[in-house]
């Protein structure tokens, strides 16, 4: 994977760093990069409107299987005052609307719930049909294309 990576690079692969990285990509200079779901919010400071896919990055032939990194983590603190409180707001991300909306329209995660949408449904004047995100684990890294 590695070679391949290497071999269909840029020249300036090594010394290119992260903002030229995310310049040249949500500018339409590069058609892709290896990076991951965190770079959204600065690719929206560029263009709030590029509309791009991820392909998570094989690591086996099992299908499902994808290499992953995790840049945040919810804990509940083993000295809080208020365990069940933390508890409910852990379990309201991920069950209400408004968490969920939170979760992958303002923080831009990759849920790894399946019941979390990655697009709002549309009313009947509008019947785009939403897609439901994959089990994938919460923040996948891997290759980002524009989709037009």
């Amino acid at each position: 994977m590695v070679d391949v990576i290497f071999d269909n690079a840029q020249d300036s692969k090594m010394t290119t760093d992260y903002a030229t990285q995310i310049a040249d990509f949500a500018s339409g200079k590069a058609a892709m990069m290896l990076q991951g779901n965190w770079t959204q919010g600065d690719i929206d400071k560029i263009d709030p409107a590029l509309e791009l896919g991820i392909l998570p990055l094989p690591i086996s032939d099992k299908e499902g299987s994808i290499l992953v990194g995790v840049p945040n983590n919810y804990i509940d603190n083993s000295k809080s005052e208020h365990p069940e409180e933390a508890k409910a707001f852990l379990n309201w991300m991920v069950t209400s609307e408004t968490g969920q909306t939170y979760l992958t329209k303002e923080f831009k995660f990759i849920p790894a719930e399946t019941n979390i949408e990655t697009q709002t449904k549309t009313s009947a004047k509008s019947p785009v049909p939403s897609r439901r995100n994959p089990p994938l684990p919460s923040a996948g890294t891997g290759i980002c294309s524009p989709t037009a």
